[in-house]
């Protein structure tokens, strides 16, 4: 059985973040940007890697919108 997933979350730094998840992208898994959105894609037949990719990626959006809050509040630019 194809298990699929498909997350779709409105983030202002969506870009930036999307690049910066690129590694997590295991060709199974897919991570890119259109407009505002973070689109996270997965698409395996194993439960356990697709709750855990889908997991990982969380943490990493996480930690990820948290650092680039904090730039913004030192006025780094954060758009590399």
């Amino acid at each position: 059985m194809k298990l699929s997933a498909r997350l779709e979350l409105d983030l202002k730094d969506s870009d930036v973040i999307a690049r910066a998840l690129k590694p997590d992208d295991l060709g199974w898994t897919r991570c890119h940007s259109a407009g505002n959105k973070l689109i996270i894609e997965a698409e395996t037949e194993k439960t356990g890697a697709i709750l855990n990719a889908l997991d990982d990626y969380m943490l990493n959006i996480k930690a990820a919108s948290s650092l680039l809050e904090l730039l913004n509040r030192l006025g780094v630019n954060s758009k590399f």
